[in-house]
């Protein structure tokens, strides 16, 4: 039904492409060229959505738990292209931006690998947009993505892919690794 076309419609790089899309129209300074778009774009989406067609083609569709294994695999190599392009080339928002990211997919291996904490990649995808716009954007903006976060929250525990304290985890993951790469970089929150 409606929550597993909704968990489908929230996989990360498909809430990242409408938040970036967002963000390019919504604010200024972030994006300093139309390069930092294009590559936030290919780093954020394109390359963790590459993971689907991957397992399937390459690992041979092994299930769900293989999908989200590579799913979490290319995300990583996404965000590390992204945190050292915006290093290179990105404003300090930018940079804040993927080391966000980065630290998040850090912070989430270990609640999933170190603790043993199902820590959702959704709560955390859907978290980030809804902070970030809420600090950089506007509130309409803020509020449609706290709408998204609950309703992805909402499916998640519908179809029992994650507990309410698995997403909230993730969700946690996502406001520290925020937190701290703003303080890192000196950036005001508000």
């Amino acid at each position: 039904g409606f929550a597993k076309v909704f968990r489908m419609l929230t996989i990360p790089p498909i809430i990242g492409a409408v938040f970036l899309t967002m963000l390019r129209y919504e604010t200024t300074g972030i994006f300093s060229n139309p390069n930092d778009f294009n590559v936030s774009i290919v780093c954020l989406c394109i390359f963790p959505l590459l993971a689907y067609p991957y397992d399937k083609l390459v690992s041979g569709n092994k299930g769900r738990e293989s999908q989200r294994k590579m799913a979490f695999k290319f995300t990583l190599i996404g965000y590390v292209f992204g945190l050292i392009y915006a290093y290179r080339f990105g404003s300090l928002y930018l940079k804040v931006l993927f080391s966000s990211y980065f630290l998040g997919v850090f912070l989430l291996t270990v609640l999933n690998k170190g603790l043993h904490i199902r820590a959702s990649g959704h709560g955390a995808s859907a978290m980030a947009p809804f902070l970030i716009t809420l600090v950089w954007g506007s509130i309409p903006a803020a509020f449609f993505f706290l709408v998204i976060f609950l309703l992805s929250a909402w499916s998640s525990v519908t179809l029992g892919r994650h507990t309410l304290r698995d997403v909230l985890s993730g969700a946690a993951c996502l406001l520290l690794s925020f937190l701290v790469s703003a303080a890192l970089f000196k950036v005001p929150l508000f």
